[in-house]
């Protein structure tokens, strides 16, 4: 703390000219080292590469772990957990497909990288919820390797989470989880993420948009956070605010299914707009496919 004013954070997170230049002028005179401890609080401090540091002495994942010296994870199971970390956050099926042959690509290659076996379980878990399998001891097993490896990283909690929430629907254990996830992580997308989500389904709408919203925040460019705040508009009839962050959604990213179905929703369903239904639904890019947009296509006929 009273090392701030000389830069050695920014030494620590590989900003060596910016440290230098801190060193030199004391922390700008005290206001510079202060807008830093304001990030540093709210977890939206970054590294060289542009990554948060939310936790500075933890060793809990990859890139920690390697800087204290332990084992490197393998180069290739890195980038295929990456990947798989990627895929799942889509929240689709083909998405899901992408996160599990990544994910056991990853422990394939490296079957000590307790994160991927996290995000295997988490992945796994979510064919339970989307209806492919009924058989949750794959998504237990490799949470059960995952918590063997590493049992208090927050990869862990985070697998402990969606097993939780997807397979079992527990939703009083998964919120420990994301909660306890979130103690750690302050900035933590997928924990704020989780609370959003379970507090949606308890019908606790304002708490679910009070996350949503700072997922959007904190993750911009993601185009799945704002389909979110916007499915919760829809929820509470307020279509004007859920059109919005629809087509905020799409402006991100156009061949968004779930936000072009989104959409669509809000224009027959709330407006009563059937041409405008159609006429998204035709020039959807890549065509409008039937489990997103089914239901709309469905009302038109």
């Amino acid at each position: 703390f009273f090392l701030g004013v000389f830069g050695v954070h920014r030494f620590y997170v590989g900003k060596i000219g910016t440290g230098l230049l801190m060193a030199v002028t004391l922390g700008g005179c005290g206001l510079w080292y202060l807008y830093d401890l304001i990030l540093i609080a709210a977890g939206e401090f970054r590294d060289a590469d542009g990554r948060r540091v939310i936790k500075w002495s933890a060793d809990e994942d990859v890139e920690q772990r390697r800087l204290r010296g332990a084992p490197r994870v393998d180069p290739a199971a890195q980038e295929a957990y990456l990947r798989a970390r990627h895929a799942l956050n889509q929240l689709t099926p083909d998405g899901c497909r992408e996160a599990l042959a990544q994910a056991e690509r990853a422990v394939a290659l490296d079957s000590s990288f307790a994160e991927a076996w996290a995000w295997l379980a988490a992945a796994r878990s979510w064919e339970v919820r989307d209806g492919w399998t009924t058989d949750t001891a794959p998504a237990r097993a490799a949470l059960d390797r995952a918590v063997a490896l590493a049992a208090t990283s927050p990869e862990a909690e985070i697998g402990q989470a969606y097993f939780a929430y997807y397979a079992k629907a527990d939703y009083d254990d998964a919120l420990a989880h994301f909660k306890a996830l979130a103690a750690v992580r302050p900035g933590d997308v997928k924990a704020i993420q989780g609370i959003g989500y379970i507090a949606r389904r308890r019908g606790r709408w304002a708490e679910a948009l009070e996350a949503e919203r700072r997922v959007a925040t904190l993750d911009p460019r993601d185009p799945g956070a704002l389909k979110d705040v916007g499915d919760s508009y829809t929820m509470l009839r307020q279509f004007d605010r859920a059109e919005q962050e629809f087509r905020r959604a799409l402006i991100l990213d156009p061949t968004n299914q779930p936000a072009g179905a989104g959409l669509v929703t809000v224009l027959v369903t709330g407006r009563g707009d059937t041409a405008g239904g159609r006429e998204t639904i035709a020039a959807f890019p890549g065509g409008a496919s039937w489990p997103y947009f089914g239901a709309s296509r469905w009302a038109l006929e």
